[in-house]
């Protein structure tokens, strides 16, 4: 809590926010992208949302949901790749793994969006606009941390520092 409150009490004087950029470059950029990688998900979501509805009447989630995360991936990818972590990684194996790596855990926070939007809005039948607003940012959230958790230890770990 200390850290939090001197970092606070730094923020204060602009001639500081150089050094705290540098110092917390990366969680900075991530949350930048972060929120680039959102406004696709989202705009790709609620235009599926509202195509499927208005030519298949149709209001299930997961479709929408699964496009929103192939356009909102593959954007995430390169952000993340070349501003978040600065992937070093060369050659054609070495990023045809990292990108592997990269979609695998993707896939996994998919899973959950899935999961949490089915659990939340298509079981309990409450397909109003706000709910289904609230629920998929609090999904979102969820799937953010986990994101950059999985980008930082698996997909773009820096494996010069490893022992």
């Amino acid at each position: 809590m200390k850290k939090y409150l001197t970092l606070c009490k730094r923020a204060i004087n602009p001639k500081n926010w150089r050094d705290i950029y540098n110092e917390y470059r990366e969680l900075t950029m991530y949350f930048f992208v972060g929120v680039a990688t959102t406004a696709v998900s989202f705009a790709v979501y609620y235009i599926f949302r509202a195509l499927l509805l208005h030519f298949m009447n149709s209001e299930k989630t997961t479709v929408p949901v699964v496009a929103s995360w192939i356009f909102s991936v593959t954007f995430a990818y390169i952000m993340n790749r070349v501003f978040v972590f600065r992937s070093t990684a060369r050659g054609k194996i070495r990023i045809l793994k990292e990108v592997f790596l990269f979609f695998a855990m993707r896939i996994i926070t998919l899973l959950s969006d899935i999961f949490i939007m089915y659990l939340l809005v298509d079981l309990t039948n409450m397909h109003n606009a706000v709910y289904e607003f609230f629920v998929k940012c609090a999904s979102n959230i969820i799937v953010l941390v986990l994101n950059y958790i999985f980008g930082k230890k698996i997909v773009f770990r820096d494996k010069s520092k490893e022992v």
